[in-house]
C-alpha cells in the first residue's frame, strides 16, 4: 500500500480537524489521569480491577506497548497531533442485506457464547464491497478461532470474490483489526520473511464501513491462493497443512476448546489442502497434493529426514526470521502453512499469524506452552543440513542488520502503516530496532542445546512413570506405565548407588532396548500400555545400587530421575485351583 504523508503546515485546517482538537485534548487529559492511575492506584485496587486495571485496558485498546517494554512519557506530547493531522486509509464498503447480516449476528452471539468462533462452510453470505469506482460481488462470513476476532464493532472477516474480479490483486482474504496480528508485528515479520525469499501473505490497511457503520482501521490479509503463488512468483501447486478441527471440537483443554488437550497434537490431525475443489477436479493438481501429503506424512512419522521434506534454505530462513522476531506462534503446529514446489518436489513454509504481540522477550523464558511446537523446532535443528541453513540464514540476516538494508526496507513498511494506525491506535509507538539486536545477538551465541532450553517446555505433572522392577522366572524386568498426557522420552537406564554406599557415579545397566524410547501418552481415565524392558541381572552390583530411570516430558529440557521400585506381576491364573471331580 502506498500512502502519501503530509507534512506539516501544508493544509487547510478544516472544521472536522478543528473538532478534533477537543478530541485529542480529552484524550490527552485521559491518557495523562490514566498513568496518573496505574503509578498511584496499586495493591488491592488494581488486583481487583479498579481504576489502574480500567486505565490500562482502555490505553492498551489504543496501542498502548503494544510492541514495546516502555513507554515514554514524552510520547502522550505527540498524541494530540496524530489526532488532529490523521493519514486515512482507503475506504472500503460493505454491504450486505439485512436477513444475512442477521445471520453474521447470531454466529457472533453464538461465538461469544461458546468462548469460540466454529465455522463451517455454509456460513458464507452475500455481500457486495465498494472501493473507489469499483463494486465487486463477494460471498463472506466471520472468521478467527478466538474472540479476539470478534471484539466490539471490529469483526474479522473472511471474504472470496466472485467472478474475475479482484480487490488489491487479491481473490481471497481476510478482513481483521490490526491488533489480531500485533499493529506493525505482522506487516514488519511478513516483509522480513519476503526479503529472504520465503512466502508470506500481502497485506494493507483501510477504513471499512459495514452497512454504513463506520468499523475503523482494519487490515487486509491475503489468504492461501492461486494469486498469493502468482505474486510470489511461484508455479501454481497445492498449499497444504495440518486439519486443526479436532483441536477446536475438543473440551478438555487448558483454556479454550482443545487447547494443550490430547488432541492438540499434530501426530493425531489429518492433513488437507486449500482449494479442495479446485484440485479435485486437475489431475495435475491431485497428483500435487498426493506427493506433498506424503512428504508431510514422511516428516511426521520420521521416515524420511526433515532435509529430504523441506526445501533446506528456505526452512533455515523461515525459522531464523521466526526466532529472530521471537515469533513462537508461527511455528505452533495448527499455523503451520506449506506450499508444494513441483520444481524442487520439496515442501516450503508459508509465513502466517506471527502473534508478534505476544512473542518472546530477548533473554527471556521463551516456553511457548506449546510442547509440539518445540518438538517440531528440536527435529528440524536435528537435521544437519537445515541446522546449517539456519546458521547461514542468521548470519545473513546479522550482515544486513549490520550494513543497514534490512532497516532500510522495514522502515519503509514502517512509515506507511504507522501514521494511518495513529488515527485510530494513537499510543502505537515505533517498533524498536533494539529488540532484533538484542535477540539476534544470543542466537548468534547459542549452542545446539542452548536452543533446546530456549524453547523448554515446564510441567507440573507430580510424576510422569510408573516404573516396577519384577522378577520372575524368567529373569529380571522393568515394566514403565507413562501416566501423563503428553509423551514421555525414556532418555537412560541406570544403577545408581545406594545412599552411603560406595561409588555413587551412574552404571548404565544392560537392556534389551535401544535408548532412547518414546512412551505414548496416556489418554483421559485411560488403562496405561505397560512398556516391558528386560535386563541383565548383576548380584555384584545390585548389593549397593539400586535401578533408575532417566525421562522427560517430549518438549522439555529438563529430565525427571525416577526409582525403579519392586513390584510383583499381574497373575495370569487364579491362586486356588479350579475344582474338578477328579
Amino acid at each position: 500500500m502506498k500512502v502519501t504523508l503530509a507534512r506539516p503546515g501544508t493544509e487547510k485546517i478544516t472544521r472536522s480537524q478543528r473538532s478534533l482538537k477537543s478530541s485529542a485534548a480529552l484524550v490527552l487529559i485521559t491518557a495523562l489521569v490514566s498513568f496518573a492511575a496505574a503509578w498511584v492506584v496499586k495493591g488491592e485496587l488494581g488486583k481487583q480491577g479498579g481504576i489502574r486495571s480500567a486505565a490500562e485496558k482502555w490505553m492498551t485498546s489504543h496501542g498502548y506497548l503494544a510492541l514495546n517494554s516502555e513507554f515514554p512519557v514524552g510520547q502522550l506530547l505527540k498524541v494530540p497531533y496524530y489526532l488532529i493531522k490523521p493519514i486515512d486509509a482507503p475506504q472500503l464498503v460493505v454491504d450486505i442485506k439485512f436477513k444475512h447480516f442477521q445471520k453474521l449476528q447470531k454466529k457472533r452471539q453464538q461465538a461469544l457464547q461458546k468462548g469460540l468462533l466454529v465455522t463451517g462452510k455454509d456460513d458464507f453470505v452475500p455481500a457486495e464491497i465498494r472501493h473507489e469506482d469499483q463494486t465487486s460481488r463477494v460471498k463472506l462470513r466471520l472468521k478467527g478461532d478466538l474472540l479476539d476476532h470478534l471484539k466490539g464493532n471490529k469483526w474479522s472477516f473472511r471474504v472470496k470474490v466472485r467472478g474475475k474480479d479482484q480487490l488489491y490483486g487479491m481473490r481471497v482474504f481476510s478482513i481483521q483489526s490490526p491488533a489480531v496480528r500485533g499493529f506493525l508485528g505482522g506487516p514488519l515479520f511478513y516483509a522480513s520473511l519476503q526479503r529472504y525469499g520465503v512466502m508470506a501473505p500481502r497485506t494493507r490497511l483501510v477504513s471499512l464501513v459495514v452497512n454504513g457503520n463506520d468499523m475503523g482501521i482494519m487490515s487486509i490479509e491475503e489468504h492461501f491462493s492461486k494469486e498469493m503463488l502468482e505474486a510470489s512468483g511461484r508455479k501454481e501447486s497445492v498449499i497444504i497443512r495440518f486439519d486443526e478441527s479436532l483441536v477446536w471440537d475438543a473440551r478438555d483443554g487448558r483454556k479454550h476448546a482443545g487447547l494443550g488437550g490430547h488432541f492438540d497434537n499434530y501426530h493425531t490431525a489429518v492433513i488437507d489442502a486449500f482449494g479442495s475443489g479446485k484440485i479435485s477436479r486437475s489431475t495435475r493438481l491431485s497428483n500435487d497434493l498426493k506427493v506433498a501429503t506424503g512428504l508431510l506424512r514422511a516428516f511426521e512419522t520420521g521416515k524420511l529426514p526433515p532435509s529430504r521434506v523441506f526445501d533446506t534454505e528456505l526452512m533455515g530462513r523461515y525459522m531464523a526470521v521466526s526466532e529472530l522476531w521471537g515469533s513462537w506462534h508461527s511455528f505452533s503446529w495448527r499455523n503451520l502453512r506449506f506450499y508444494y514446489n513441483p520444481l524442487t518436489a520439496r515442501l516450503e513454509p508459508i509465513g502466517y499469524d506471527p502473534d508478534i504481540q505476544t512473542r518472546s522477550r530477548p533473554g527471556a523464558n521463551n516456553a511457548s506452552g506449546e510442547p509440539i511446537t518445540s518438538v517440531m523446532r528440536s527435529a528440524l535443528l536435528d537435521d544437519p543440513e537445515i541446522f546449517s541453513a539456519f546458521r547461514k540464514a542468521l548470519a545473513l540476516i546479522s550482515k544486513d542488520i549490520k550494513n543497514g538494508s534490512l532497516y532500510a526496507e522495514l522502515e519503509k513498511i514502517q512509515s506507511e502503516y504507522l501514521p494511518v494506525l495513529r488515527k485510530e491506535f494513537f499510543f502505537l509507538q515505533a517498533f524498536d530496532r533494539s529488540e532484533l539486536e538484542q535477540r539476534l545477538a544470543l542466537l548468534e551465541n547459542y549452542s545446539r542445546e542452548d536452543l533446546d532450553r530456549l524453547y523448554q517446555i515446564s510441567h507440573t505433572y507430580p510424576g510422569l512413570l510408573q516404573a516396577y522392577r519384577i522378577d520372575t522366572t524368567d529373569g529380571s524386568q522393568i515394566e514403565l506405565q507413562n501416566i501423563t498426557p503428553s509423551f514421555v522420552d525414556i532418555l537412560a537406564i541406570h544403577w545408581v548407588a545406594n545412599k552411603n554406599k560406595g561409588n555413587k557415579a551412574a552404571v548404565d545397566a544392560a537392556t534389551d532396548v535401544s535408548l532412547p524410547l518414546s512412551l505414548p501418552p496416556l489418554s483421559w481415565l485411560g488403562k496405561p500400555a505397560p512398556k516391558i524392558i528386560r535386563f541383565t541381572h548383576e548380584p555384584a552390583i545390585e548389593k549397593d545400587h539400586h535401578l533408575e530411570v532417566v525421562a522427560k516430558v517430549q518438549g522439555t529440557y529438563q529430565a525427571d530421575h525416577i526409582k525403579v521400585t519392586p513390584y510383583y506381576s499381574a497373575l495370569t491364573t487364579s491362586p486356588v485351583p479350579e475344582s474338578s471331580l477328579q
